[in-house]
């Protein structure tokens, strides 16, 4: 878990032990897949690891219980997205490789589920804000299009059960 190049300082052997590694699937956060650990204390990715993502962006997250301990690793699946995915879906915009092209794509999706209170892609909002008590906000680019967009920001707030509302003030 650390590099000789990143100036990193290794972790003493008794608590890289207490270090899990798991997928977490951007678009469904719900969707976790532990990463096995090698004999020498290492993890890799190991294709047959990956085999079970469905398409799309991942993270890669070294977690100590709940807190994550290292820097997430995007990857993406090695699965192909299949055909019939709509061109303005949470799912097909988080393929667009370019960052601001990305960026701008998501922020229109947002301005239009800001209007669409019933759209089942707001599922996939609850399940990143689900993610919000281990990894930061920012982590998730379809939560920051959500919260820098006034209408998108204001549905969320109507949506979220009133017990769950101190997620978004976090």
């Amino acid at each position: 878990l650390a590099s000789a190049q990143s100036g990193d300082a290794p972790l003493p052997k008794e608590r890289l032990d207490q270090i899990s590694l798991q997928a977490l699937s951007i678009t469904r956060p719900s969707q976790r897949l532990p990463l096995p650990r090698g004999a020498d204390d290492t993890f890799s990715l190991d294709p047959a690891a990956l085999s079970g993502m469905a398409p799309g962006p991942w993270l890669i997250l070294g977690s100590e219980g709940s807190w994550c301990r290292m820097r997430p690793k995007l990857i993406n699946s090695p699965n192909p997205p299949p055909p019939e995915l709509p061109p303005d879906s949470l799912d097909a915009l988080s393929l667009i490789p370019e960052a601001l092209e990305r960026h701008k794509q998501l922020h229109l999706w947002a301005q239009q589920l800001a209007v669409q209170p019933e759209d089942a892609q707001w599922l996939q909002v609850d399940e990143a804000l689900d993610t919000l008590d281990s990894l930061p906000p920012t982590t998730l680019n379809h939560l920051n299009a959500l919260l820098e967009t006034p209408a998108a920001l204001a549905m969320l707030v109507l949506r979220v059960p009133r017990a769950r509302l101190d997620v978004l003030w976090r």
